[in-house]
């Protein structure tokens, strides 16, 4: 069956027995802000570039992926995409804690430790190989959504199978550069709506604030108080979309003390302030 990739065919939600979660011919544009927002995840994610151009940065390395490349993004590792990116991609992600995937772990056991190691290098570039192959497969079969049947698991796991191996053929992956943030990021994810410093977001990673700052920075690609802003001000957007909260009340939920500053960091990180985007 062939893949729709004017990106209007909707996401597919996993069953609650499918590690997968796709979306054919998801179309990314410049005017995405969300996309801008560093953040992280524990799922295994992997992008198919059908057409465009994107700047793509993943764990504070920059990658400029075409038509024909295979983007990984390891779990838990910061990513974000540049503004001037208009791309078509497959995008799926899994969940590697699935119990038909745990017997993978022993190919490659950094992949499942969901700490931040970089245990794949992130661009699969150039002409086409098997886990390339494979992938595409897998998103052929995935295409119509429905059950996850024994032909899908017996893709997923000969497509992993074959990423782990076609990374192993590269050079060695950076492995613990992110390892050290994983704390404060979990607080984050967690605790967004709570005052917190960059000397307490230090403390929870046993680093001083000057080492924290300096490795956050190089890593997620921006200071840490400001991608706490960016976090909320994701948060925020789900929450003007799925509930019918004044401003304020936004506001307070996500962090911000002063609708007024809200309002200011939202539009920064935006392009327009809240009450416009709402509208």
């Amino acid at each position: 069956m062939p893949i729709p990739t004017n990106g209007t065919r909707q996401s597919f939600p996993p069953s609650p027995a499918s590690p997968i979660r796709f979306s054919p011919g998801k179309v990314q544009r410049s005017d995405m802000a969300l996309l801008r927002i560093p953040y992280w995840h524990e799922e295994l994610e992997i992008k198919y570039y059908l057409d465009g151009r994107a700047t793509v940065s993943c764990g504070g390395r920059l990658y400029e992926p075409n038509a024909g490349d295979l983007l990984v993004v390891n779990p838990c590792e910061c990513h974000w995409t540049s503004a001037e990116s208009t791309a078509v991609y497959h995008l799926m992600l899994i969940d590697l804690s699935h119990p038909t995937l745990r017997p993978l772990a022993g190919l490659c056991p950094g992949l499942f430790r969901f700490d931040g190691t970089q245990a794949l290098e992130n661009l699969i570039p150039g002409p086409e190989c098997a886990c390339k192959k494979l992938f595409l497969l897998l998103c052929e079969a995935c295409a119509d959504g429905g059950e996850y049947t024994a032909y899908r698991e017996n893709l997923l796991r000969a497509f992993l199978c074959a990423l782990i191996a076609e990374a192993q053929r590269g050079e060695p992956a950076a492995g613990d550069r992110g390892k050290a943030l994983t704390p404060a990021l979990k607080y984050i994810e967690h605790h967004y709506d709570k005052s917190v410093s960059v000397d307490e977001l230090a403390a929870m990673c046993s680093l001083s604030p000057s080492r924290f700052s300096h490795l956050f920075r190089e890593i997620v690609g921006r200071p840490a108080i400001r991608f706490l802003n960016e976090y909320r001000v994701s948060k925020a957007i789900g929450l003007m979309r799925s509930q019918d909260l004044r401003l304020s009340e936004v506001a307070a939920a996500v962090g911000f003390s002063d609708p007024a500053y809200f309002s200011r960091v939202f539009r920064a990180v935006v392009g327009a302030p809240p009450r416009e985007y709402k509208k």
